[in-house]
């Protein structure tokens, strides 16, 4: 039978409060921390270390789970699924 999922839709004020909270977090963060600690975690990935410490520190200084992610996509790339032919 069919399932009528409802969607989350954010409308437009909160999804502009929203990034309006982001450019100011960006905008006063400590820049060099922020960068200090994505290097840290870019070169604990290298290391194949466990990473929990380092995305926790990242995230007290203000970095983004973007900024974080980037990092890992630089090293590793984007998740492809393998194609299954059948």
């Amino acid at each position: 039978e069919p399932l009528d999922i409802p969607l989350f839709r954010l409308d437009k004020e909160a999804e502009r409060r929203h990034r309006e909270r982001l450019h100011r977090v960006r905008r006063e963060r400590d820049a060099i921390e922020v960068e200090t600690r994505l290097k840290a975690l870019r070169g604990a990935a290298q290391k194949n270390e466990n990473l929990m410490p380092y995305f926790i520190r990242a995230a007290g200084a203000y970095a983004t789970l973007g900024e974080m992610c980037d990092v890992l996509r630089e090293l590793w790339g984007n998740y492809r699924m393998a194609s299954v032919s059948c």
